[in-house]
């Protein structure tokens, strides 16, 4: 009689197993990581892009509601504050330009931030129609625009 000893497998992974299971598993929390990543990224240019377009239509807004009178409208001054603290990010710009029959009669002139001062009654309108620009950029990069809101104002 032969004594025969059975071997049994030992049960269990082998390190060839292990590191091959390790690596597929780095690979794909690399991809899910990477796309967080990305969406963070889009998520934050998006939050920068709706702060600017607020601001922008609140200027806008701000002004719009100063020009309800004819000489403040004419004169084309406004108290409005274009770059706040909590838009350090953005720098912001005002400008306007006369109208008459949706053609510019005149060039574009500089922001209106000044406030006016003492007007008297005026008659007639100085142009049919103003237009303000707001434009808001980003301050790293200043050529990319955030936002920028056009409004047509009839005279008063």
């Amino acid at each position: 009689m032969h004594n025969k000893v059975l071997l049994r497998p030992q049960a269990g992974l082998t390190l060839i197993e292990i590191l091959i299971a390790l690596s597929l598993l780095g690979v794909m929390v690399s991809l899910v990581v990477s796309s967080l990543v990305g969406s963070f990224q889009i998520t934050r240019e998006n939050r920068k892009a709706i702060d600017a377009t607020t601001t922008a239509q609140r200027i806008v807004e701000d002004i719009r509601g100063q020009w309800r009178d004819r000489a403040t409208f004419n004169t084309g001054c406004a108290g409005v504050t274009l770059n706040s603290a909590n838009t350090s990010y953005m720098a912001v710009t005002a400008n306007q330009q006369n109208l008459t029959q949706a053609a510019v009669l005149s060039g574009t002139s500089s922001a209106v931030t000044t406030p006016c001062g003492a007007l008297s009654a005026v008659t007639t309108c100085s142009a049919a129609m103003k237009r303000i620009v707001v434009v808001a950029t980003d301050s790293a990069t200043p050529t990319r625009t955030l936002a920028r809101v056009t409004l047509d104002v009839l005279c008063p």
